[in-house]
C-alpha cells in the first residue's frame, strides 16, 4: 500500500523515539499510523521541515474500550492517549495544546498508559489535567 509523506515520516519518528513499536514490522506501524492519520486522531509538530513531537489518541465510551481494540473510536467522552512522544518537554506540552484544542476540552476524562510503568493506566478528569497544564 502506499501512504501518505506524512504517515511514512510520522511512523520513522514513532519508531525511533517509542520502544513500543521496535518489534513491529514497517507496514504494521505505518497501517496503525494510517489509521489514526485517516481518521483525524494523529497531531504531529514540526521544527525546521522535521517532525519533533507525535500525538495519536482516540476517543472513546468506556475505559473497556481500551483494550478492546486498537482501532476503536466512537467518539465518546473519555480521550485515551495512545501515543504522546517527542525528546522535548516543550513540544510534549505543545501537543497537549493542540489536543485540548482539538476537543479533549469537551470530554470528561482524559486515560492514558506508560509503557515505562508496565503500561499502568492512569485515568484523570478533564478539569484536572486543564489545572495541571494551566487551562482552569
Amino acid at each position: 500500500m502506499n501512504y501518505p509523506k506524512s504517515t511514512i515520516q510520522a511512523s520513522a519518528f514513532i519508531k525511533r523515539n517509542w520502544k513500543g513499536c521496535k518489534i513491529w514490522e514497517k507496514n504494521r506501524l505505518l497501517a496503525w499510523v494510517q489509521w489514526f492519520a485517516g481518521n483525524g486522531r494523529m497531531i504531529a509538530m514540526r521544527e525546521g521541515g522535521k517532525i519533533v513531537g507525535v500525538a495519536l489518541f482516540r476517543f472513546i465510551d468506556s475505559e473497556k474500550d481500551i483494550r478492546a481494540s486498537e482501532y476503536t473510536d466512537t467518539g465518546g467522552e473519555i480521550c485515551y492517549i495512545v501515543l504522546c512522544v517527542s525528546k522535548a518537554k516543550r513540544v510534549i506540552r505543545a501537543l497537549y495544546t493542540i489536543l485540548w484544542n482539538a476537543g479533549l476540552s469537551s470530554r470528561k476524562l482524559v486515560c492514558w498508559a506508560r509503557d515505562k510503568y508496565s503500561d499502568r493506566q492512569n485515568t484523570v478528569s478533564v478539569a484536572q489535567l486543564g489545572r495541571r497544564l494551566g487551562y482552569g
